[in-house]
């Protein structure tokens, strides 16, 4: 496997052994190779070979399991879903691996005190509001969002053409800086005339909407992203682990 962007490598990877359960290489009940022995096969990173068969785990292709490894379930997946796994900050930077990110409209403003109060972001201050429609590669529409970037942090238009990846990961690294906490609240809603008509949804239908607050290091905004999904295509998982002896 060539070296591409992690985004289109992780997919690229699902689908290559995808392709090798359906042709029986990996039959049901079968292990699949580890992400250490991915990782040395393909010359790729942990996370990527992580983020393929997670990506195949969602779908319901295979089942995963700590100490025992990845087992095959199925010879399809279920698509589309945009799947949010929660345990990381890596892991939700890669939640937008390989979507396309679609400027619908772009403006700039000075934060009021209603706003500041609303969006939690510094009253005062200069921001861009950049809407945007993200795709998957297969032309799904995935979810409509609206972004507040610090207007010295915005990146160009051409820029947001070409971002297949984590916005908040594009800002703070072509800035020199690093994504170092995230704050998010998932909620419910449904979906107004115009949302429905951008992801091609019934209005009034359910949905699922998040605000994520992504910080830099010395906890410096680097940006405000609510997003809107239709509920059929969002899942989030986690996983919990009891603290023992406390």
């Amino acid at each position: 496997m060539t070296k591409r962007s992690a985004g289109s490598q992780y997919m690229r990877l699902a689908e290559h052994l995808l392709q090798q359960i359906q042709e029986g290489t990996y039959r049901q009940g079968d292990l699949l190779p580890s992400e250490a022995q991915l990782c040395e096969q393909f010359n790729i990173s942990r996370i990527t070979a992580r983020a393929a068969l997670k990506e195949l785990e969602i779908g319901g292709a295979v089942s995963r399991r700590a100490g025992i490894g990845t087992r095959v379930l199925s010879q399809t997946v279920k698509r589309p879903v945009f799947a949010h796994a929660g345990g990381s900050i890596d892991e939700v930077l890669y939640f937008t691996q390989g979507v396309s990110f679609k400027l619908i409209e772009q403006s700039v403003f000075t934060v009021t005190p209603e706003q500041a109060l609303d969006l939690r972001i510094p009253e005062g201050q200069r921001f861009s509001r950049l809407h945007a429609l993200r795709k998957a590669a297969n032309g799904s529409k995935l979810l409509t969002s609206v972004h507040y970037v610090p207007a010295l942090l915005t990146p160009s238009i051409s820029q947001l053409a070409r971002l297949r990846s984590s916005l908040a990961q594009f800002i703070a690294e072509t800035h020199g800086d690093e994504i170092q906490t995230i704050r998010q609240e998932i909620g419910a809603c449904l979906l107004d005339a115009t949302q429905a008509e951008m992801l091609k949804q019934p209005a009034g239908s359910a949905a699922v909407s998040s605000r994520r607050w992504y910080m830099g290091r010395e906890g410096k905004l680097i940006l405000l992203s609510l997003s809107v999904f239709p509920a059929e295509h969002y899942r989030f998982e986690s996983e919990l682990i009891r603290n023992v002896g406390q």
